[in-house]
């Protein structure tokens, strides 16, 4: 029995069902057939397809809708050519007016036909560009952070760096690496002994992740400083197998931070050579440094002990209650501190008096700093005070 025909019928329709469109094109670029798919997919985009219809005529329709660019236009011709040249398939993904991807391949059948497949890749077409905005996010942070992601078999010891390494002004040894043992052998010698006991607690699961800085020489010699982290994966026995993390230059933030603490050592040995008390105030107008004589003279004056974070204000408040300061009996206290404080401040560079609780006169200068804060020095003039009244008693 001849089952050509039935079978050629449920072939049509298999291809009428399915969610690529199909075309069949003969030896002379005539369009033979097509599915449903595809019909309605052109008339959607304002192309022009019947059967019948010429390749040229098709493309041509296409472009006068818009649907292909100059560019579309002659790529399309182009992959049809190539197709009937070499025989193999030829493939060409557009992106159409109304924003969706589609892919059109060319396969080449026997006796010069052509089967024709448009398929609509939109979704998958939107997760590479996700993936690729992803990858675009990864790489901008990496480079903000003038780091790269690091990957380490704790088994063989490999060591595997991001492609964002190659970017960097890095030392080339240290982008060389193949292993942390080579990294570590790049290391400060003063810098080797935390590295390993740091990633031993880690190992040993002592610590949630593996956090050091060290140092690696650049290429022209220089001592550079890197900090590294990662957090390690553990197999069914508990024991690290991979670890995962970031490495970063950190060299210019190292120097700024030692100099910072070398100026804050400096500032500090400066205060407490002082025989001034000395408070320092942030923006916020919190204590934020005092030296010994500044704790001795505030809790003779105020009674009560300085504390790093004290308010400025507190502090008036506490000067109120100990009748250091007198603000007008219909005066809220709170209210009028804070007006004190505000005049005080806008009058720096001129020193004020009070007499603390403990009858020690004291003379106060407020200067203010480029960050909002200020700084309030504070002199102990009692002595002077009984000399201008026993000079003032003798006349």
């Amino acid at each position: 029995m001849d089952h050509s025909k039935d079978t050629t019928a449920i072939l049509m329709e298999a291809f009428d069902v399915n969610r690529t469109g199909v075309m069949l094109w003969d030896p002379d670029d005539v369009l033979l057939y097509i599915n449903k798919e595809i019909q309605e997919l052109i008339s959607s985009l304002g192309g022009k397809l019947d059967v019948g219809i010429k390749f040229s005529e098709f493309t041509q329709s296409l472009f006068d809708s818009k649907t292909f660019t100059l560019e579309h236009y002659e790529k399309r011709k182009e992959i049809r050519k190539l197709a009937r040249e070499t025989g193999n398939s030829q493939e060409l993904t557009i992106l159409s007016p109304k924003g969706s991807w589609v892919q059109v391949r060319d396969t080449p059948v026997s006796n010069g036909y052509i089967l024709q497949f448009n398929t609509d890749i939109s979704e998958v077409k939107k997760v590479e560009l996700e993936l690729a905005e992803n990858k675009q996010r990864y790489s901008a942070t990496m480079e903000a952070l003038s780091g790269f992601a690091y990957e380490w078999d704790a088994e063989t010891d490999q060591i595997l760096f991001s492609e964002d390494v190659k970017k960097l002004n890095l030392p080339t040894n240290l982008i060389a690496s193949e292993t942390s043992k080579q990294i570590l052998d790049l290391m400060h010698p003063d810098d080797v002994d935390h590295y390993l006991l740091e990633i031993q607690k880690h190992l040993k699961n002592e610590t949630q992740g593996f956090v050091s800085e060290y140092r690696i020489p650049s290429d022209e010699g220089e001592w550079r400083w890197f900090l590294q982290r990662g957090r390690g994966i553990r197999n069914d026995s508990g024991r690290v197998s991979k670890m995962y993390g970031l490495i970063q230059d950190i060299h210019y933030e190292k120097i700024e931070s030692d100099k910072l603490k070398l100026a804050d050592s400096r500032l500090d040995e400066l205060m407490e050579n002082s025989s001034n008390a000395i408070f320092i105030w942030s923006g916020e107008r919190k204590l934020v440094k005092i030296n010994e004589a500044g704790k001795k003279s505030f809790k003779d004056s105020f009674g009560k002990e300085a504390e790093i974070g004290l308010k400025h204000k507190d502090a008036y408040i506490n000067g109120i209650k100990n009748n250091i300061f007198h603000p007008p009996p219909e005066e809220d206290s709170e209210e009028w501190a804070g007006r004190q404080f505000d005049e005080r401040l806008k009058n720096a560079g001129i020193p004020f008096e009070i007499l603390g609780k403990d009858g020690s006169w004291l003379r106060l200068l407020n200067s203010k700093m480029k960050d909002g804060g200020f700084v309030t020095i504070s002199t102990d003039i009692t002595e002077l005070k009984q000399h201008e009244k026993e000079l003032e008693e003798q006349k």
